[in-house]
């Protein structure tokens, strides 16, 4: 097991960041994305059950939203990070979202129903595996 707490990404190092970089940092609980990353591959922090504060430095490519990772423009859902980790979640999605990135949700044991707008018209293989109290969509 990985005993890595916060993780401070150096800037102007990083311009990508991909799966499975952080995958299974089972004692992640914060994480500073510096703004020179331009990319967010498959959600990098599938497993990562104890993280619960992800800091965007000024960054013109993504923004973090309620648990979510988010393009700029808030069209596309790059990963969901379930913030209290003692209660199911709901979520409602953003009008403005048309796809829903692979494996956004993958491994979300809180997430029990989600509204997703009619606006979305892609969901990415994966989306939402490993999502076992999932009852409503």
């Amino acid at each position: 097991m990985k005993k890595t707490l916060m993780i401070l990404i150096p800037l102007l190092l990083i311009m990508i960041i991909g799966f499975p970089l952080f995958k299974d940092y089972s004692e992640l609980t914060t994480i500073t994305i510096p703004s020179s990353v331009t990319k967010i591959g498959i959600n990098p922090f599938i497993g990562c059950s104890k993280l619960t504060n992800i800091v965007f430095e000024t960054n013109e490519y993504f923004k973090y939203e309620q648990g979510m990772i988010l393009t700029k423009d808030s069209k596309e859902l790059i990963s969901y990070i379930h913030i209290n980790k003692t209660e199911t979640s709901f979520i409602f999605l953003s009008d403005e979202l048309t796809t829903i990135k692979e494996s956004a949700f993958e491994g979300n044991s809180y997430l029990q129903m989600i509204v997703i707008p009619m606006n979305v018209t892609k969901i990415e293989k994966n989306a939402f595996k490993d999502c076992t109290k999932l009852q409503h969509v």
